[in-house]
């Protein structure tokens, strides 16, 4: 039948669920069935042959039907931080993981965790902490004892990655201040060494010329 085909192809063309969402899937898919179902029976009723493109009241009833599912299945503001947090709890321990990789195969004998492992693994405990805080901020009866507990949880662990960052920033100021007067030694050595060299070098220069005039002395004992 060429209206049911209509409908059909103006259904398909507008139809790209996701699958995730199952029940609301089969929700639409009922409410258009029923748009289609109506329509066909109203030309069956008045036996009207269907027209060149499927009616403007026809589209515009299954618009509305698409343009509610799309209300429906769309996460609310709560809900999508919800979800950021969760992707960010998802990604510091991917983080982590990699680290602690990277730290065996770089030392394969240490029994003790890294300072940049104890960094990663303390950003897991924040994105956790903030993702239990947005999960209670999202609930629709808010418990603010609870909030604020979450809160303070939160505080508690950027606390102490705060803490680690600081060693390690530290760490590496010590390191670079290491570096700086490694270098200046050596260059004070070399200076130093160039000196004696030099001095070295005036020494045999003036010992040469005092034996000058003892050479010249023997030269002519012999020519005598």
């Amino acid at each position: 039948m060429k209206a049911a085909k209509q409908v059909d192809e103006y259904i398909k063309k507008k139809l790209q669920l996701d699958r995730r969402k199952h029940t609301q899937n089969v929700g639409l898919l009922t409410k258009l069935g029923v748009i289609k179902t109506e329509y066909l029976h109203g030309l069956s009723v008045s036996k009207e042959k269907s027209e060149a493109e499927l009616p403007s009241e026809i589209k515009a009833k299954l618009d509305a039907a698409f343009e509610q599912f799309k209300k429906d299945t769309l996460p609310t503001e709560p809900g999508k931080k919800v979800a950021e947090a969760e992707k960010k709890v998802e990604e510091a321990k991917k983080k982590a993981e990699d680290q602690k990789e990277k730290d065996l195969r770089n030392y394969p004998t240490n029994t003790y965790k890294t300072l940049e492992l104890d960094i990663a693994e303390s950003d897991v405990e924040v994105k956790k902490a903030e993702l239990e805080l947005v999960k209670e901020e999202a609930k629709e009866s808010r418990d603010e004892k609870k909030i604020n507990q979450a809160k303070a949880k939160v505080e508690n662990k950027k606390a102490e990655a705060t803490r680690l960052k600081n060693i390690k920033t530290d760490r590496e100021k010590a390191e670079e201040a290491k570096r700086r007067a490694d270098a200046k030694l050596q260059e004070a050595n070399v200076a130093t060494s160039e000196q004696d060299k030099s001095k070295r070098r005036a020494k045999r220069e003036v010992l040469g010329e005092l034996a000058t005039p003892d050479k010249k002395e023997n030269d002519a004992k012999s020519s005598d």
